[in-house]
């Protein structure tokens, strides 16, 4: 009974040492080729392999496996796991790979790790299907990364990666979560037409370079809070199945982020202090858009040898433009009105000519666009007080004891205040009072101009007085 269960005992060992596949056994077979490797996982389902702590260059490999098997020169270019399977759990944990990486093609059935796994020159996953729990947690990326069209059923760790250069991640398909918390893009990082069928985590990552999601398809709820951007940010013609909040660190610090096409299923809040101009265009939404945290800044040059200001990009004035008309759908007044006026400026000395753009300045000088209540009450009051002193000026004056500015400052309210009923008497008893029965030559063309540009501001008062209570 003893020697059976010792023989048992020997066997389930045996089964499991053949099952198990590492160091330089692991390398040798390796080294065979693609056939011969994928031979013998058909023929060890379960096998785990381990290439943990191995540094594949052609240095290396030649010392390690001396006497073994001689190693072929093309190592010295790329190391080659196209085509290769994996039954079982396979670990590069802490390998080095000097020279190209190819996974090209490859089929991970097992649970994968590359923890803390370093890459110096190019790696391709492309088209690799990775079906279990996949870790590229502390991976070093120091030279391109493809990933393009790689298919992750099942959850995906890039915590803490690090990509030095450019990475594609082209129509890959995540069917569960993918996470890339804490990650660091040293250049720019594609995702275009990528699927995420699950959530997404970009929690303290930080992409240096541009990050490009055009085409990316979100359908569950979708965050970028605690997201660094220092570049440019395309989500162009995206889509979101779900709730997308947009609000990075550092926003002021993006150069430019499009959202131009995309398309939201549900709310989508944007927010944070932007140094250019979100691009919403064409953006097909189905629900709440929250634009009351944004705030934007339109980047302006000043014109050669004139001392004027236009927009350095034509186009956000049209950008502005859809903001503004979110905001109006949303009966935010005030962000429309804020938005609105940035469309004016932008639209100086490009989309307006020479005479409009003048009478835009002036507009924005007088009144913010109708933001602004002190302005138009300050240059009423101005201009009340320079046209009383204009009239104390005039040789014709006779009255010369005290109270002729009294006098004086009545003649201008009543100027600019015919539509009350005791202007036109006080008027006329003033210039009476002041000048006699020979009021000064052209007086009366002077306080048609009086009138009419306090009346401009009297309209900009009323104005700024509609738009701050507006219901």
């Amino acid at each position: 009974m003893g020697k059976e269960l010792g023989s048992e005992q020997l066997t389930t060992s045996q089964t499991k040492s053949l099952n198990k596949l590492e160091g330089d056994k692991a390398l040798l077979l390796w080294l065979r080729g693609r056939e011969a490797w994928n031979d013998w996982m058909k023929k060890h389902p379960e096998a785990e392999v381990s290439f943990e702590g191995v540094v594949f260059s052609y240095l290396a490999l030649s010392e390690r496996l001396k006497g073994k098997r001689p190693v072929p020169q093309k190592l010295k270019s790329y190391v080659d796991f196209s085509g290769y399977i994996f039954n079982g759990y396979i670990s590069f944990d802490g390998a080095e790979f000097h020279s190209k990486a190819l996974f090209r093609n490859a089929k991970f059935s097992g649970v994968s790790s590359f923890f803390h796994t370093c890459f110096k020159d190019l790696v391709h996953f492309s088209n690799s299907e990775f079906h279990d729990r996949t870790d590229f947690s502390s991976v070093e990326f120091i030279n391109e990364v493809d990933f393009s069209r790689v298919k992750f059923k099942n959850f995906a760790d890039f915590f803490n990666a690090n990509f030095g250069s450019l990475s594609e991640f082209y129509e890959i398909e995540v069917w569960e979560t993918i996470n890339f918390r804490s990650s660091v893009f040293l250049e720019e990082t594609q995702f275009i037409g990528a699927v995420f069928k699950n959530n997404v985590s970009f929690t303290r990552a930080k992409f240096f370079g541009g990050a490009v999601f055009n085409r990316a398809s979100f359908c569950k709820e979708f965050s970028l809070k605690n997201c660094q951007f220092l570049s440019n940010v395309d989500f162009g013609n995206a889509s979101f199945g779900n709730t997308f909040y947009c609000s990075p660190l550092n926003s002021e610090k993006i150069k430019s982020i499009d959202f131009k096409g995309a398309s939201f299923e549900k709310s989508f809040s944007i927010s944070g202090h932007f140094e250019c101009i979100p691009d919403l265009r064409l953006t097909k939404t189905s629900h709440h858009v929250d634009l009351s945290h944004l705030s934007v800044k339109l980047n302006r040059i000043f014109i050669k040898n004139c001392g004027l200001e236009r927009a350095i990009d034509a186009e956000d004035s049209e950008r502005l433009c859809r903001l503004k008309e979110i905001a109006e759908s949303n009966k935010n007044h005030n962000r429309a009105l804020a938005f609105h006026a940035d469309e004016q400026r932008a639209s100086r000395w490009g989309v307006l000519n020479s005479w409009q753009s003048m009478l835009d300045m002036l507009y924005s000088l007088t009144s913010n666009y109708g933001q602004s209540l002190a302005r138009p009450c300050f240059y009423l009051v101005l201009s009340i007080i320079l046209f009383a002193a204009f009239s104390l000026k005039q040789p014709e004056n006779i009255h010369k004891e005290e109270g002729q500015l009294k006098t004086a400052l009545t003649i201008s309210i009543a100027t600019v205040t015919p539509f009350i009923s005791i202007s036109k008497i006080e008027r006329e008893a003033g210039i009476k009072k002041l000048y006699g029965q020979k009021p000064p030559e052209d007086y009366g063309l002077y306080s048609y101009a009086h009138a009419g540009i306090s009346f401009v501001f009297i309209f900009l008062i009323g104005l700024g007085l509609r738009n701050r209570y507006r219901i």
